[in-house]
């Protein structure tokens, strides 16, 4: 495919290709999921595929490419899946605690930038809208869902 702004194709030549031979696509996939889960980096509601590169220490091309590859998500998918997490991780702390649960507090809390973004996200991520799924345990008690 061709990329118009650019006029090369998308996909790597077999000379990249050569070159990407030496690359440690799983140490990419190691740094990154550290960040994810021990540093919780996607909490942050501007991180970037760009600044997620350089925290990584490595290019935004090879990253890109590590996740599409090894975890078959974008970039988008696989920081959301992580947000989503992190919210049903927020739903249960609160419903032990018996505390009252505000839904898009908790989005915003997780890195979502929008309630679409967010609904849109947690219905593809888990089947259900977030109202649905905490309408499936009864203890909660929902605010401005």
């Amino acid at each position: 495919r061709l990329d118009s702004s650019m006029g090369k194709s998308r996909y790597p030549s077999a000379e990249e290709n050569e070159r990407n031979a030496g690359i440690d696509y799983v140490g990419i996939l190691a740094k990154v999921e550290n960040l994810m889960s021990q540093h919780k980096i996607f909490l942050d509601p501007s991180l970037t595929l760009d600044i997620l590169a350089t925290k990584a220490d490595v290019s935004r091309h090879h990253l890109s490419e590590t996740l599409n590859q090894y975890k078959e998500k974008s970039y988008y998918q696989y920081v959301n899946e992580y947000r989503i997490k992190e919210v049903v991780t927020l739903m249960d702390l609160y419903k032990s605690k018996g505390e009252n649960i505000n839904i898009l507090a908790m989005a915003f809390q997780a890195g979502f930038h929008s309630k679409s973004s967010f609904n849109q996200y947690f219905k593809k991520v888990l089947g259900c809208t977030p109202s649905a799924y905490l309408k499936t345990k009864p203890q909660y008690n929902l605010l401005n869902t």
